[in-house]
């Protein structure tokens, strides 16, 4: 799940891909930064003029003094970056007003970011129907909202940037990809899988247009097949996935130096949560060692993981407790996408014998599947069965009670089976 004001990667530790804040960041720095690089070759021309300048013998034949030669790229070259930036700032400032109430946010000035959060909406309803800009506003507002923990208002957001982009695939392609990819987390955190695979079936019917239009790219293809190794994790069917993942590998291991960098540690991070699926910590400890950060997104997640099947509580508890800080920055840990890493805190708890501090956290995770409406599944089921049996073994009736309430409702709940689409299913003899 950046001229200098294009969208930047998720914050280091964070995850910039789809079991959390899965964006598309560092697939868009990578391909709309480029200009930065620009100050940098001006700087080394500057440098290389004045050292050539300075350093070769005079010429017989000079046509200018030597300080008129050393003065005018003194003079020319800061001309050209005062451009270069109004530029920039003309070109993409509109973008920039987007993304500011993330960054406030991130400074954890919340007032700040929702008095920008206002004024940028109203600058994206400015621009007129179907202009693509006002689309992408919209698109890093929903992206606002979703970290704001306000749905409804998110989800509206996207159907509407959605609308827009789709109808505009020629100039706002790219742009439509991360839209869907971003409103897919939001309908996968909130068990709306089939909604979400309805979401993602764009995507893919999408590549082919976007590869007639020469804006495709193994990054896109990248990030689409994780969407879809996350999909299919969500409904704990790993290896199914494995086929996706196998896919994102061949595509990561294409990509260039630049790009192996920016995706190295979200590649691993899903990897490592696959491999936790199947039970293979081995495997998953090696690709959390491997990153570069052993503490971007998932991979966090994924150590706790690890260190739960080795019953390592003390440390779990530890790591998902760092993991919950980063929440806690933007407001608030009650939201969908910490419901699994706030049943793992309770086991960690449980397995130290911390009970009140176990019981306490359930009772937080049932809090945000209430608060949200998450619809009820087998494995929800199944861990209300696990510590209703543990209230019981220690006498805690209370909880008990509750928890039996809770089964009761649900019996009467149909838990219906949610099939992966066929268009998603990566066949043996279509593999390589």
């Amino acid at each position: 799940m950046n001229p200098s004001n294009i969208p930047e990667p998720d914050p280091p530790g964070r995850r910039a891909d789809i079991s959390r804040l899965r964006w598309l960041g560092p697939f868009v720095t990578i391909c709309l930064s480029i200009h930065r690089w620009l100050w940098v070759v001006l700087l080394l021309v500057l440098a290389g003029y004045l050292f050539f300048t300075l350093t070769s013998p005079p010429h017989p034949h000079r046509r200018f003094p030597l300080w008129i030669e050393l003065l005018t790229p003194l003079i020319v070259f800061p001309i050209g970056f005062f451009l270069l930036w109004l530029v920039n700032r003309c070109t993409y400032g509109w973008l920039r007003l987007a993304q500011r109430p993330m960054k406030e946010l991130m400074k954890g000035n919340g007032a700040i970011a929702d008095g920008a959060y206002q004024k940028a909406l109203v600058r994206a309803r400015r621009y007129r129907a179907g202009d693509y800009r006002g689309a992408v506003m919209l698109f890093e507002l929903a992206n606002y909202q979703m970290n704001r923990v306000r749905r409804k208002e998110a989800q509206a957001l996207f159907e509407e940037s959605l609308a827009i982009l789709e109808k505009n695939v020629k100039n706002g392609g790219i742009n439509y990809f991360i839209a869907i990819n971003n409103y897919a987390v939001i309908l996968l955190e909130g068990k709306a899988y089939q909604a979400a695979q309805e979401i993602l079936e764009r995507a893919v019917d999408l590549i082919p247009a976007l590869k007639k239009t020469k804006m495709q790219c193994p990054e896109m293809e990248l990030m689409l097949h994780l969407n879809l190794t996350f999909l299919i994790l969500k409904l704990n069917n790993p290896h199914e996935a494995k086929p996706h993942l196998e896919e994102a590998e061949k595509l990561f291991t294409g990509l260039g130096w630049l790009s192996r960098r920016s995706f190295r540690d979200l590649f691993l991070s899903y990897r490592a949560l696959w491999n936790c699926a199947l039970g293979q910590y081995e495997a998953a400890e090696k690709d959390i060692a491997t990153a570069s950060n052993s503490e971007y997104g998932n991979l966090l997640w994924a150590q706790a993981k690890v260190r739960l099947a080795q019953k390592e509580f003390h440390q779990a508890e530890g790591i998902l407790l760092k993991d919950r800080v980063y929440w806690k920055k933007l407001g608030t840990t009650q939201r969908p996408e910490t419901l699994h890493p706030t049943l793992d805190l309770a086991e960690a708890y449980y397995g130290q014998a911390k009970h009140e501090a176990a019981f306490e956290t359930l009772r937080e995770a049932r809090s945000i599947v209430a608060d949200f409406a998450l619809p009820p599944d087998a494995a929800w089921r199944k861990t209300l069965e696990t510590w209703l049996q543990r209230a019981r073994e220690l006498g805690k009736a209370d909880e008990v009670a509750s928890l039996e309430a809770d089964l009761r409702e649900m019996a009467g709940t149909a838990i219906h089976a949610i099939t992966i689409l066929e268009k998603f299913r990566i066949h043996p003899q279509a593999a390589g």
